[in-house]
Parts: C-alpha cells; sequence; structure tokens
C-alpha cells in the first residue's frame, strides 16, 4: 500500500458536503466544524445530537434546504442543512465556489459510489472525495486525531484498522497531557517569528531553518516550555555573523537560555 500524504488542511470559509446524517456523520462532523468550514448537510432525517448542538437554521423556504444565515467563521454551526435524500442538484449548493470536500456516510454503498463517480465527473478526478466504510473510493481520511493544548496530530492506518489507529491515539495523548505543550507551541512560535523578523532576506531562509531546527532538537519536548525567548534571540545574532550551527554543549544550553 503507498503512504499516504499528510496534510493540515485550511478549511475556513470553504464550502463541504456530506451526505448522511446519522452516527457516522456526526463523527465526522465533530472533526470538521472546528476548522470553519461552511458545511452543508443532505439527509431526510438527521441525528439530534447533530441538531441540538450544531443547528440553529432559519425555517427554510422551500421546506427542505435550511441554511444559517447568520454563520460566520467560529461560530461553530452549521452552514445548511437540506432535510432530503440526496439529489443531483445538491452538487449545486456549493454557490458555484466548489466544494473543498465531499464525503458520503450513509448505509446505501451503491448510492455512495454513484455520489462518488457523479463528482469526479462533475468536477473532474482532483476533487476530493470520502466515502465512509470503502477505502478504495476515499481520496483521503480522517484518521485518528490527537488534539493538546494548541497541537494537532494525525495518525492513520490508511483505512485498514481505524481502531487500531485510535488506540494509538489514546496511548499517545496519555503521554502528551503530562507536557506544557500549549506554552511550548507558543514560545516556540514567538522563537521563530523574532528569529524570522531579525533575518526576512530570503537568502538567509535556509541558514534560519536549520538554526531553529537544531535548537528545537536541543531543548526537546521535556524544555520547551521554558526557553528563554529573549536570550536565544541573542544567541542568534552571535551565531548568525558567522552563519554559524555550533550551538554551545546542550547541558549548557538548557542551563543558560532557560527561564
Amino acid at each position: 500500500m503507498a503512504n499516504s500524504l499528510q496534510l493540515a488542511h485550511q478549511l475556513k470559509g470553504k464550502h463541504v458536503l456530506l451526505v448522511g446524517g446519522g452516527e457516522v456523520a456526526l463523527t465526522r462532523i465533530l472533526k470538521l466544524i472546528k476548522t470553519d468550514c461552511k458545511l452543508t448537510i443532505v439527509a431526510p432525517v438527521i441525528h439530534e445530537k447533530i441538531l441540538r448542538k450544531y443547528g440553529g437554521f432559519d425555517t427554510a423556504s422551500d421546506g427542505k434546504v435550511h441554511r444559517n444565515e447568520k454563520w460566520v467563521p467560529g461560530c461553530l454551526k452549521l452552514y445548511q442543512y437540506v432535510e432530503d435524500t440526496f439529489n443531483d442538484d445538491y452538487f449545486a449548493l456549493d454557490n458555484k465556489e466548489g466544494w473543498s470536500f465531499i464525503m458520503t456516510a450513509i448505509p446505501d454503498q451503491v448510492e455512495s459510489e454513484r455520489i462518488y463517480k457523479k463528482a469526479k465527473s462533475i468536477y473532474g478526478p482532483q476533487q476530493m472525495v470520502n466515502v465512509a466504510d470503502n477505502p478504495p473510493l476515499c481520496d483521503f481520511y480522517f484518521g485518528a486525531n490527537v488534539e493538546v493544548e494548541g497541537l494537532q496530530l494525525l495518525i492513520s492506518s490508511n483505512g485498514s484498522s481505524p481502531r487500531f489507529a485510535a488506540l494509538i491515539r489514546d496511548e499517545v495523548k496519555r503521554h502528551l497531557e503530562t507536557l506544557d505543550l500549549e506554552k511550548s507551541v507558543e514560545t516556540l512560535g514567538t522563537l521563530r517569528s523574532r528569529i524570522r523578523d531579525l533575518s526576512p532576506d530570503m537568502s538567509q531562509s535556509k541558514y534560519r531553518m536549520q538554526w531553529i531546527k537544531q535548537c528545537t532538537d536541543i531543548f526537546g519536548i521535556q524544555n520547551a516550555a521554558r526557553i528563554d525567548v529573549d536570550k536565544l534571540v541573542q544567541l542568534y545574532k552571535t551565531m548568525s555573523q558567522e552563519q554559524s550551527l555550533t550551538f554551545p554543549p546542550r547541558t549548557e544550553v538548557l542551563a543558560n537560555y532557560t527561564v
């Protein structure tokens, strides 16, 4: 099996279509809603938890298409809900902006495959489609996500064993929760930003990235939260004059460049 390319998709304000409104659809929504995408669900019946937590629709003028006219990024609500069995006319609900993702989460595999093929015929082979419980018809997988204090990790079995991936996720999460990851990510982000401000020229980007990489490796996940950004910026100024990547010994760095 070929490896998947694991990417972090930016879906804010982009249209996503989900066909189905049951338990499987709910698991998709839990992950999608936090991306601030414009999520459209098409299903004759929708799970009560979905309506209760992510509804807030205005009354449908035609009795089928319920749209949240007050939808804005960050509201954590569905963009629209079509109270109907899917038909191909609903592809047009993307307002000619295109669908970033099209997904099916229905028990009818024949209909799911038809929707998959129709999406490809309308939008082209590059259209990203996911058919639940049918890996050959998945251009992407959701995987098992770890979210701890601003850090996101994806563990994927490429559709072979989602449950085993989830067990690994839980084990990783138990370990990561013992660390101050939010502070670590924030501090490293600040350091990276200040270093970039000192060396904005693209000719310096290779050296800058190598320096940040080595610096991060020295502190590691156990010590990153204690980084003294001001002192490390001064160290960067000194080392960058000679384009040096030779840091002081690790014990010295941890002793003198932490708070």
